[in-house]
């Protein structure tokens, strides 16, 4: 049986996006996608929270809408309160 891995992508290019979530979908991932970081941030604790965490976080290192830094501390910080 083929394991369900997830991933979360924060991925603001549509094309490259698409791209992705071929690749991922074909190979039996299930695929999340948002373009917003702040988003991200909300997903990835609803589903920690929910015991089912992401297997995988890919993040677009040049995002326009969020920069990495403050989408990974803003999850560490919500992380170690929970």
């Amino acid at each position: 049986m083929n394991p369900h891995y997830s991933i979360l992508v924060l991925e603001d290019d549509k094309a490259f996006a698409k791209i992705i979530g071929l690749i991922f979908k074909n190979a039996g991932w299930i695929f999340s996608l948002t373009e917003c970081g702040r988003k991200a941030v909300e997903i990835y604790q609803s589903a920690y929270n929910g015991s089912r965490p992401y297997d995988v976080v890919l993040l677009d290192l040049h995002g326009k809408t969020f920069s990495l830094i403050n989408s990974c501390d803003s999850s560490r910080e919500r992380l170690t309160r929970s």
